[in-house]
């Protein structure tokens, strides 16, 4: 028989000695709540010295922001994401346990990385003899790294699968999942490289041989709390299960229709799904984030959840802004009086080109091209990992630019000396921004090869220099970044964050049309739920972007929506 959730305040403090399950919708109040029990659980003084509350989170900002509002407990308090939290307390203590029987080289592990490393040696090795014909004329490597990245560690509750995301298709017909499974393998002995959804496989491999593992996780974690559980995977869920079944007093937290990784293995059952025998079920129904304006928008796009608006001032209905996706941001920056405005988009490119000031295309990945399509490989990678080390420090990501720069001329970024002379890299390549960033990427590459101690071979004539001949910017566009403090992201990463005037770039006209006028929260794909997770992101004011409309279009929303949104004219 189903529990009935007990409906609560986000400001009401629950029994911490008991498992909960909160289900709460955007703006809520989650983080409030769980910052009110974990310092509720810390006033009670019932840790023992050696005891921590672990709260696991899906962002690093959230995890700051949630250490901030506890305050000066925060030595008996624990917040991370799930992966750092499992290669902390799992991976880094006992991996050895395991090391040989997974042919993996341990003494060789340096944290983990989402980097693919496939190049034409890897697939020379790792296929068999009857498949390396077909490698010979390959230079698709983005796309196969794209491939490779699509497939994720999910748990049948025995062991662990390898599984590929929906329509996944390979670019090399001879590489399947298979190969994809020898390529982990052969990066895990020759490398000791942890990809971040491997500290999965190798946490639940642990787990399931050394259960005493999960006891004393138990013991040191009496009270844990996971945030977004909606997102979680099978091995998350099981790992979670099993702190639970030890003593651990876990709480999640959730909403169904906030579901986003379902590409990743993510299972919106995990939340209906959690047991323990002192398992108390609440429902927040309020939301303290977003204006009344807004609150009563989102009640239209999901009319099985009503939230109430907490808040009181408001700024005015949404707004749905015709055009590039430059020109509505610049047009929503004017209406909100320039103030800080936040885009959110769906495709990393997107973000980029508006973080750079370029009208957003469709034009192909030039940071793809640059490793797939050049002659020379090692060219290709020491440029590629420049870009991206300029580009992270232009945003202030300092510690990732370092990273980069150690790839690309071979130091080590766990030694300091060498640490110190990727930093004066680094300013020597950005101070010399002006010769490059509105010139060639040619230009560029002068520049970084006549800082290595051995020079690569310089740029004449053929394939390499005439992409190097494109500008800098169209390779810049699609550098990828760990970034939560950017104006522009993708709704992916603003997932759990919160911005007082946010800006949705929808980028196609018919899908913009189906979310508002048919959003259907429950479906299999994220499509819908993307777009309504960016939408309750703001707190004041939301725009959002559509490149036309015709008067069709225009009049369907305008019967529908009525006074609760606005359709600004060109």
């Amino acid at each position: 028989m189903a529990v009935r959730d007990k409906i609560i305040k986000s400001d009401e403090i629950q029994d911490v000695f008991s498992c909960n399950r909160v289900m709460a919708g955007p703006g809520a109040g989650k983080t409030y709540w769980i910052v009110r029990q974990i310092s509720y659980a810390l006033k009670l003084g019932v840790l023992h010295a050696t005891d921590k509350i672990a709260c696991i989170t899906y962002t690093n900002k959230a995890a700051q922001n949630i250490e901030e509002r506890v305050g000066d407990k925060c030595n008996e308090l624990y917040v991370s994401t799930i992966h750092s939290f499992l290669y902390a307390f799992v991976i880094k203590p006992y991996l050895h346990l395991i090391a040989d029987s997974e042919n993996f080289a341990i003494e060789k592990l340096d944290g983990h990385d989402d980097e693919i490393i496939i190049g034409y040696k890897i697939l020379s090795e790792i296929l068999p003899s009857n498949k390396r014909f077909a490698i010979q004329k390959f230079k698709d490597y983005s796309k196969l790294k794209s491939y490779i990245s699509k497939y994720h560690w999910q748990s049948n509750g025995q062991d662990v699968l390898l599984k590929s995301v929906p329509q996944n298709k390979t670019p090399l017909r001879v590489f399947g999942k298979n190969d994809v499974l020898a390529y982990k393998q052969y990066t895990w002995k020759n490398y000791g490289l942890l990809h971040h959804d491997d500290i999965l496989y190798f946490a639940f491999k642990l787990i399931v041989k050394y259960p005493q593992i999960t006891n004393i996780l138990s013991n040191q974690f009496p009270f844990v709390f996971i945030d977004e559980y909606q997102d979680t995977n099978s091995i998350q869920h099981h790992i979670f299960q099993c702190l639970a079944n030890a003593g651990s007093y876990v709480t999640i937290i959730g909403d169904e229709a906030q579901s986003i990784y379902r590409f990743a293995g993510s299972d919106i059952k995990n939340l209906s799904s959690f047991k323990s025998n002192s398992l108390q079920c609440f429902r927040i129904e309020d939301n303290r984030r977003s204006t009344p304006s807004l609150v009563n928008f989102f009640n239209m796009l999901r009319p099985e959840l009503q939230q109430k608006a907490i808040v009181t001032e408001d700024y005015g209905v949404p707004t749905i802004l015709i055009g590039s996706p430059v020109e509505t941001y610049l047009k929503a920056k004017e209406l909100s009086n320039n103030e800080e405005i936040t885009s959110l988009s769906w495709s990393n490119s997107t973000a980029n080109m508006l973080k750079l000031k370029l009208n957003a295309d469709k034009s192909k990945d030039m940071l793809a091209s640059l490793l797939d399509t050049s002659s020379n490989h090692d060219r290709a990678r020491f440029t590629f990992y420049c870009i991206n080390a300029v580009e992270n420090a232009k945003l202030r990501l300092m510690k990732d630019a370092i990273v980069y720069v150690c790839k690309a001329f071979n130091l080590d970024k766990r030694d300091i000396m060498d640490k110190q002379k990727a930093f004066i890299i680094l300013l020597r390549i950005l101070e010399r921004d002006s010769e490059y960033r509105n010139s060639s990427l040619m230009d560029f590459y002068n520049i970084i090869n006549g800082l290595r101690e051995k020079s690569l071979p310089k740029l004449q004539k053929g394939k390499d220099c005439q992409l190097f001949s494109n500008r800098y910017l169209a390779f810049a566009k699609d550098v990828r970044y760990n970034d939560e403090e950017s104006e522009h992201l993708t709704i992916h990463k603003a997932k759990g964050l919160e911005f007082n005037n946010v800006i949705l770039i929808i980028e196609k006209n018919d899908e913009a049309v189906n979310f508002l006028m048919n959003a259907d929260l429950n479906a299999k794909q994220d499509d819908w739920r993307l777009y309504y997770v960016a939408c309750s992101r703001a707190k004041r004011r939301l725009f959002i972007s559509i490149p036309h409309l015709d008067d069709t279009q225009k009049n369907l929303l305008k019967e529908k929506y009525k006074e609760s949104i606005i359709i600004a004219e060109n």
